[in-house]
């Protein structure tokens, strides 16, 4: 495939890439393309989005967790959570109960199904893993992983909801 570099004039002294391929939110957003087709790739038997596998994964973690709290930990919009929850209790991977201590919220946990559903998808997460960092080395692999949580760290407070 033929990389298309579209120009950008580049500013002097500005830091501005000349080609938009060199653009940050480019790069980034092409290897969140390769890295989620991957996963899709994987977890085709699941049926499951990344979205879904992650809120799974969170509720195995957490035991238990109100939708506003899971939201949170999953870095997902009130939105995109809420679709989220309706399809994963449709699909009987979750449910809701009252919460013992206050009885105004509840509470979404992974049900037996989800259980069983999420063994099998962090087998093929696995796979999916492997499959974005084949062509690097452990240690590029750490770096990269690294490097990428150091952006996330540094702007956090600049993207939080």
């Amino acid at each position: 495939m033929k990389t298309i570099a579209i120009g950008v004039k580049e500013s002097v002294g500005s830091g501005i890439p000349s080609r938009i391929s060199e653009h940050p939110v480019f790069v980034i957003r092409r290897a969140h393309q390769l890295a989620s087709a991957i996963f899709a790739k994987h977890l085709t038997e699941q049926d499951l989005t990344s979205a879904q596998y992650c809120v799974l994964a969170v509720l195995q973690h957490h035991g238990s967790a109100g939708q506003n709290e899971l939201g949170r930990l999953t870095h997902l919009d009130r939105c995109t959570i809420s679709v989220v929850v309706r399809n994963l209790k449709a699909r009987r991977l979750i449910s809701a109960g009252k919460d013992e201590t206050d009885s105004r919220k509840t509470l979404l946990a992974l049900t037996a199904e989800g259980k069983v559903m999420l063994r099998s998808a962090l087998r093929q997460s696995a796979r999916a893993h492997d499959a974005v960092f084949s062509v690097l080395t452990d240690a590029e692999t750490r770096r990269l992983m690294s490097t990428l949580h150091k952006l996330l760290r540094a702007h956090a407070i600049q993207v939080a909801d």
